[in-house]
Formats: C-alpha cells, structure tokens, sequence
C-alpha cells in the first residue's frame, strides 16, 4: 500500500510540475520548445553602455550617442542636447541608477531639471548599479575634472549594495581598517571568471552545488523551477545561475562614513562644498511603514559629521499620503503595476526639493 501511494504521489507531483511549467510558459510568453533560460553573462557583458574600470569596477562608456537613449561626453558622463546652464560654477552629481536616470531621457533626469532651475552646470557622473563606495570612490577621483563648487552624492539602496565584494558577476575594489585607516585592497578590480571563482575556498557548497551541471541543466529546461529560485531563494538576487553576488559585511557602515568624511574633508581644504541626497524605491515608501535601517545609519552620520543632507522617505511618505496612491506612483515609472525608477514627473519633484534645500539663494537670485 505505501508503495503505491509513493508512486501516485510522484506521478501527482510531475503532472503539477508540468502543468505549473506549461502555465509558466504561457504567462511569459515562451513555446513549449523554448530552453537556455539561464546566461552567464557579467554585468559588464551584458550592459551595452557600461565599460571596465580598474578602480570602478564599471563606468559610462565616453562618447555614447543615442537618439533616444544614453548620451556621454568623453569623460562618460551623461549629457543632453539641452544643455541651459549660465553660471561656470560645476556641480559635480555622483550617484546610483536613481540619479543617471535609468527609464527616462538625457533631460527628464533630476540633474539635468536642477541645472535648469539654478542655471549651474551640473555633471551628471552617476551610474547604474554602483554601491555607496564606488559612488563616494568615483567623487574622489573625478572632482578635479571640472571647476567643481558642490558635490551631491546619491544614495538609493547603494549602502546595501556595498556588502557585495562580487556584484552582478563583477569583482569590486573595497576597503578595510588598518589602524582606524582606510586601506584600498582588490586593486586593481580583476576580472571576473565564473569557474575559477567556483573553485575558490570560500565558495559555498550550495553555490557549488546550485552550479553543478545536473540542477543547471534541470533549471536551464524549466522556466518555473528558474523563476521560483529567483523569487524564494537567497533574495534578492536568487541563486547564483545568472550571475554571482557575494556579500562581505565586515563595518560595511563605519567605512561608508568613514569615505564620506574623506570626501568632505577633500573638497574644504578647495573651499568646496558637499551634500549628500538619500533616495527610495518607490515599492519601499509604498509598503514598508518605517526607512530602511540603511538609510537611518546613514542620516546618523550625516548628522555626526555635519554634511547637509536630504533624506526623500517623510517626502514621499507625505506625498503618498497628501496625494493618493495613483498620483504617488506617477512619481515612478511603473510595468505591471511594479514601481521601476523615476519619472520624468517624479525626477522633476526630486530636483525641486534639492533646489529649495541647498540652491534657494542661487534660484532666487
């Protein structure tokens, strides 16, 4: 009796599996011949606008042209051909996706809507994907570029990006303490190599495992065995199939403040001035009632070091509240009732708040 039983519940068990891959299937859009769902690309092999950088990791390709796409000067620095600025002052914008204005154009992105409310030249040197520290690292090596008064850092959810050594199949430089000091190591970046990081010593058996050629065949042929690890397992970024994520916490929060203090302290001794802008995902303010911990630590700094900042969470929150949830999430741009990034509508919003926080005196003028 048990042995039937058995056997009918493994039958049951592959009619629902096939039955649950069929309707997979149907809802995204593939055939019943349809494979290879998993690719083995890096980040920098599969963004088209990114190249190597041996302390960046990645950076802006230079001299992009794109009709309706990404445009960069020779520096790889995003740009439009609305350019409206009068004043020589600079300011400098390093940032994540939220500030380079992934899902809009060159002049629907909030830097290039605060260069046209204070009429200063305001570099957009932001890049899709880059945690905290490339993000204060790319401020670091890059002011001197320009003529550079204000330097505004964004962060978005970059300071939890910054636990990742390997992001998106890509090694990162990081930074440890040596005697309370900052010392550079993985420098420069190396280039990331799947099957040589799969024999490393701290690989984990389930990263070995989830990689071995029995379960990568098994979820390579299965769109709903692919799309279910990526939901439930090892969030956010699933297994390690597509692409390899690699966390390293160790006071991931003291040497972000640390960087922002060596960054603050560069641009006093050129009389220049820093402040720091804390966005959020759209999804974040809509469902979590109280600021990622990320965000809080962060604003703790800020405020122990003296760095102007503005932190969007009670904006928003207002926003949502004062305005409702359509018009909150007009802010965004959304597919399948999801929050992507900004708007050109919420990237506009964006850049009025920073002007009356840190350029009211300039708008005025």
């Amino acid at each position: 009796m048990k042995i039937k039983y058995s056997f009918f519940l493994i039958i049951f068990t592959v009619i629902l599996l096939i039955m649950a891959e069929l309707v997979t299937r149907k809802i995204y859009g593939y055939n019943v011949t349809s494979k290879n769902f998993i690719s083995e690309k890096s980040l920098l092999e599969t963004n088209n606008s990114v190249i190597y950088d041996k302390l960046l990791s990645w950076k802006h390709k230079p001299n992009m042209r794109n009709k309706n796409g990404l445009n960069t000067n020779s520096d790889g620095h995003r740009i439009s051909q609305k350019d409206n600025f009068i004043s020589k002052e600079v300011v400098f914008v390093s940032g994540d996706s939220f500030a380079a204005g992934a899902e809009v154009q060159d002049d629907e992105t909030w830097p290039f809507f605060l260069q046209s409310k204070t009429k200063m030249k305001v570099v957009n040197a932001a890049v899709g994907g880059w945690d905290s520290i490339q993000i204060i690292q790319n401020a670091l090596h890059s002011i001197n570029l320009y003529k550079t008064k204000i330097v505004i850092l964004e962060f978005t959810d970059a300071i939890e990006r910054s636990r990742y050594g390997i992001y998106a199949s890509a090694h990162k430089s990081r930074y440890k303490f040596n005697n309370n000091e900052l010392e550079l190591v993985n420098y420069p970046v190396k280039k990331f190599y799947k099957k040589e990081y799969l024999k490393s010593s701290y690989v984990t058996f389930s990263d070995r495992f989830s990689n071995s050629q029995i379960v990568r065949s098994l979820f390579n042929n299965s769109i709903f065995l692919y799309k279910l690890q990526k939901k439930f397992f090892n969030r956010p970024y699933g297994l390690n199939f597509d692409k390899v994520y690699k966390k390293s916490e160790s006071q991931i929060l003291e040497i972000n403040c640390k960087l922002i203090n060596i960054l603050n302290d560069t641009l006093k001794k050129s009389n220049s001035r820093l402040y720091v802008v804390i966005q959020h995902k759209g999804d974040t303010v809509f469902f979590s009632k109280v600021q990622p911990s990320d965000s809080v630590a962060l604003e703790k700094c800020l405020i122990n070091s003296k760095i102007k900042y503005l932190n969007f969470w009670n904006y928003l929150k207002l926003y949502k509240e004062s305005n409702g949830d359509d018009k909150f999430k007009e802010l965004f741009n959304m597919k399948n009732n999801s929050f992507g990034h900004m708007s050109s509508s919420g990237n506009n919003f964006i850049s009025e708040k920073i002007s009356e926080k840190f350029f009211l005196e300039k708008i005025k003028r």
